[in-house]
């Protein structure tokens, strides 16, 4: 797999000037005295990360959807101070990736990842609020910490496959001519198998 949008920017403020509905290139993007944003991108690539920030400071990512990559947003190096709000992260194997670096997260939908929907060792002082998950590994919304509880403040709806033709789609993911989706996963353990067919063909039968 290939890398996806690479962004190893080294600058001080994101301002309104940026990647804006803009396709770029996989070639990563550097330049200290210029600021970025990546905002209202579409990342759907099935590529090794959908947005992946090294040793990048003080960007906004905002408005963007990261589905069916290995990571949806992969943040690390000491990439601190960016802010990461409203982005629809899903179908990943793994949502948001963070190591030794410090982010506000805020207000995004981070649904429907094969492992985790958030993924850290260690979260540093990273922090946010509002968002929307079911695996957060470690990762805890600043409003349901304050009142002792842990994940995201919202927890994800999905819908699950429900009939003949999604049996169909099943097995082509099974023989790797699909790429995963929890839409398929009718027992929640972040893989597809024989077994959520089975489930599957059960309840068509069932309710017939």
């Amino acid at each position: 797999k290939k890398d996806g949008w690479i962004v190893s920017i080294a600058s001080a403020k994101c301002n309104a000037v940026g990647i804006d509905d803009y396709g770029t290139t996989s070639d990563p993007v550097g330049n200290a005295n210029k600021k970025y944003c990546l905002t209202k991108l579409t990342l759907t690539y099935s590529n090794r990360y959908g947005i992946y920030l090294y040793s990048s400071l003080n960007n906004t990512l905002t408005d963007n959807i990261a589905n069916s990559n290995d990571y949806g947003i992969y943040i690390f190096g000491n990439s601190n101070f960016n802010e990461i709000s409203n982005n629809e992260i899903s179908n990943n194997r793994i949502g948001i990736f963070s190591n030794s670096s410090n982010s506000t997260i805020n207000h995004n939908l981070v649904c429907g990842n094969m492992q985790w929907d958030f993924n850290s060792s260690d979260w540093q002082s990273s922090s946010g609020d509002n968002n929307t998950c079911n695996n957060p590994y470690g990762w805890n919304d600043t409003s349901m910490k304050n009142v002792g509880k842990i994940g995201c403040t919202n927890k994800c709806q999905i819908k699950k496959a429900t009939d003949i033709f999604d049996v169909v789609e099943m097995l082509e993911h099974l023989s790797n001519a699909q790429d995963y989706t929890s839409y398929y996963d009718m027992d929640d353990d972040g893989q597809i198998n024989l077994l959520d067919v089975f489930s599957l063909i059960e309840r068509i039968v069932v309710y017939a």
